[in-house]
């Protein structure tokens, strides 16, 4: 089993420079889906653990990776499955998908990209210390205090994440 650590790391290099909320997240389900309301249309995200076994996903735009999406479980192979965001992919993941597959049991890691840049990432089935949020013009101090307000997330902090210098 790999340290859950190691994989926040490797994305902060990943998100290069931007400033992001390290979060502890109470309420998995609900976070999603007030992510699912604030990002664009269009973002991707993708869920990597085991899922067929649960449902057949509806909405399914690919089972490969996508740009800095990608498999963070080499062995035993999980199910990779990502969503690009319109209001019918939101409909099925808020109203369906979350409530059946069981996002701290069977799902793993769980991305969100715009614009090949990463906006949200949780491995480990939601570690409390393995979910960052990128800051956006939607996603501020302001959005991340209501989380609290509402019980979605235990504790935040603030981190700004360190430029590549390659």
């Amino acid at each position: 089993m790999r340290d859950a650590l190691a994989r926040p790391l490797g994305t902060i290099e990943v998100m290069n420079g931007q400033t992001s909320y390290k979060l502890n997240v109470r309420k998995p389900n609900e976070l999603l889906e007030l992510l699912l309301d604030t990002f664009p249309n269009d973002t991707l995200m993708s869920f990597e653990g085991e899922l067929a076994s649960k449902l057949t996903p509806a909405h399914l735009y690919s089972d490969r990776e996508q740009g800095l999406l990608v498999r963070n479980t080499s062995t035993p192979k999980q199910d990779f499955w990502v969503f690009r965001i319109n209001k019918e992919t939101k409909d099925y993941l808020k109203k369906d998908f979350f409530n059946r597959i069981g996002l701290r049991t069977n799902v793993l890691h769980v991305l969100s990209m715009l614009d090949n840049r990463i906006l949200f990432c949780s491995y480990d089935s939601f570690d409390e210390d393995s979910v960052l949020l990128t800051q956006t013009s939607s996603i501020t101090d302001d959005f991340v205090r209501r989380l609290m307000e509402k019980q979605i997330v235990r504790e935040f902090e603030k981190i700004k994440t360190v430029p590549n210098k390659g």
